[in-house]
């Protein structure tokens, strides 16, 4: 299993969510060539890396472990796996190195890359493929679940070279820039889908693909991350290639599920059960997720919280995102219907029915509990 984690990537940029720039033509060709399953509702549950990647691995809406492993050290301990995490991120520079790479087998990061830095965040995402060729020839024939994180989408968009500046003006940090480096990116993936392809791996190989956060260009009047919990921020793609000799029954019970509500809290169960046998009763922690094969409720309260710049929770549902801020002692909240205001230009707190608001609040109370603190 290989998973791409895209960096503050927000679906609503992207070509093939019916974005209208030609940002990302070789994944868009995959989509409608049914090659890869597109999920088409789906959220970060979290609006920075340093939140949302350790609920995305450890299936918790929580930054306190509570004594819970990552998904991949649960299957390095219960199965003959080779595990790696690949990213051209700063890692050591803030420690967080000690938080995520608690088992891997080969973990790679800015700092121990050997490579020169390529923006204020990290290495040119193209290295990475010679650090993953590296491990493959290492542990070729042995099964293996691996993370390769990118990073040249992050703030201010930086391409690796002038081929890939094919939105112009490209001026540092706007959305022209922004939109270069999804193009590069979807040039990076069909790489390493020709790689694992020349390996002979790409018919043995589930790759996930997703976002930590998303990225806003002034939407609701602010750019960039860490502020608000509207779309722009939240939602994110997510995609998953199956090999051909996949389960049918099991691909079909994942296609089912592609215009649900889904987060990123459902990849831990959605991978768990990718790996049969294993016993959930042996987890420390039961995953908050659904798994993407079940046949889960619509109307599931999926949580997101952003706390970095500002204290602000949300739920969101089939039909409602309801958010909550506290902001200079005062708590403002916003209902959205977000099937026919996608915008979510028009709040609708006070036009809905107490029913519907007093479900929100009471369900936005059980996340009163929930432990928010820096690494």
């Amino acid at each position: 299993m290989l998973i791409f984690l895209s960096e503050s990537v927000t679906s609503e940029n992207l070509q093939y969510y019916g974005y209208e720039k030609t940002n990302s033509p070789f994944l868009t060709d995959m989509i409608l060539e049914e090659k890869i399953i597109l999920f088409n509702n789906h959220y970060a549950n979290s609006v920075s890396t340093q939140f949302s990647m350790p609920m995305i691995f450890s299936g918790q809406f929580t930054l306190e472990r509570l004594n819970q492993p990552f998904i991949y050290d649960y299957l390095k301990k219960w199965r003959e796996i080779n595990t790696f995490f690949i990213s051209s991120q700063s890692y050591q520079t803030d420690n967080f190195d000690l938080v995520i790479n608690t088992s891997f087998d080969y973990f790679v990061c800015q700092e121990n890359s050997g490579k020169e830095r390529f923006n204020d965040r990290g290495i040119d995402d193209n290295l990475l493929i010679n650090f993953f060729s590296n491990f493959i020839e290492e542990y070729y024939g042995k099964k293996f679940f691996g993370i390769i994180q990118f990073n040249n989408t992050h703030y201010p968009y930086k391409v690796s070279k002038e081929e890939f500046k094919l939105f112009k003006p490209a001026t540092p940090g706007s959305l022209n820039s922004f939109n270069n480096t999804i193009y590069e990116q979807d040039q990076l993936m069909k790489n390493y889908f020709d790689y694992l392809d020349q390996k002979g791996l790409l018919d043995s190989t589930i790759i996930i693909f997703i976002s930590d956060h998303g990225e806003a260009f002034s939407e609701h009047g602010h750019s960039g991350h860490l502020q608000t919990l509207y779309n722009e921020d939240i939602a994110v793609p997510l995609w998953i290639h199956l090999p051909i000799s996949f389960d049918s029954l099991l691909r079909n019970s994942l296609k089912k599920n592609t215009h649900k509500p889904t987060s990123n809290l459902d990849l831990f169960p959605t991978i768990l059960e990718l790996y049969k046998g294993l016993d959930h009763s042996k987890l420390n922690l039961q995953p908050q997720g659904e798994s993407l094969f079940s046949d889960f409720d619509t109307s599931r309260f999926i949580p997101v919280a952003g706390m970095d710049m500002i204290d602000t929770k949300a739920l969101i549902n089939n039909q409602y995102k309801f958010i909550v801020t506290n902001q200079n002692g005062k708590q403002t909240f916003e209902l959205f219907d977000i099937q026919s205001d996608k915008s979510e230009v028009n709040n609708i707190w006070t036009l809905v029915d107490e029913k519907t608001r007093s479900e929100f609040l009471l369900e936005m109370k059980k996340l009163e509990h929930i432990k928010f603190k820096g690494f």
